[in-house]
């Protein structure tokens, strides 16, 4: 693989904060300081010395920090989760709020999904995960064993383990306990 440099400095001369491929799709989310997601489509000249070229699609507004795709939808961090959904019109796609997941008692620092969209796991300031039902919009359970900030949580994909990752310098792995 060759790369390229693709310069995106569109937020209003704020810093870009992260960044994100939508796994279906291949468009590029960027969100910056500026509270808004941009969403871009970036094509790929072929030859050696072509730099890739990006085409703005569209913006969300938002209020927080922006997190990743996740399948069919997106999410946005904040105090809560803004979940987001693409919705294809007859010319175009527009990108809607589909949940608004309320809960932690502080800042949202990371969330992960699992694979069928149908459930997700969220880590915050306030030293807890929350496993939530996205259909519902309700905390399904909550796993408060860290002492601090939760930086890090991941959905096993054989739907068996969630994880998560304090800087309290521990790993927590979780087992899904039988109905």
């Amino acid at each position: 693989m060759k790369g390229g440099t693709l310069q995106i400095n569109w937020h209003d001369t704020k810093p870009v904060l992260t960044l994100d491929f939508h796994p279906i799709s291949g468009i590029l989310a960027t969100a910056g300081a500026d509270y808004d997601i941009k969403l871009w489509l970036i094509a790929s000249e072929e030859g050696e010395k072509k730099v890739p070229a990006s085409t703005y699609q569209n913006s969300l507004s938002y209020y927080g920090r922006v997190s990743c795709f996740w399948r069919r939808w997106y999410g946005l961090l904040s105090g809560e989760l803004i979940i987001w959904k693409q919705h294809n019109m007859e010319s175009s796609q527009v990108w809607k709020v589909l949940k608004t997941l309320s809960f932690h008692r502080k800042d949202v620092l990371t969330w992960s999904g699992f694979a069928d969209g149908a459930y997700l796991i969220s880590g915050s300031v306030d030293n807890s995960c929350t496993i939530w039902d996205v259909n519902k919009g309700s905390v399904h359970q909550i796993l408060d064993g860290h002492f601090h900030y939760v930086q890090g949580v991941a959905w096993d994909p054989l739907n068996k383990h969630t994880a998560s990752l304090s800087s309290d310098r521990t790993c927590r792995i979780y087992a899904k306990n039988p109905k």
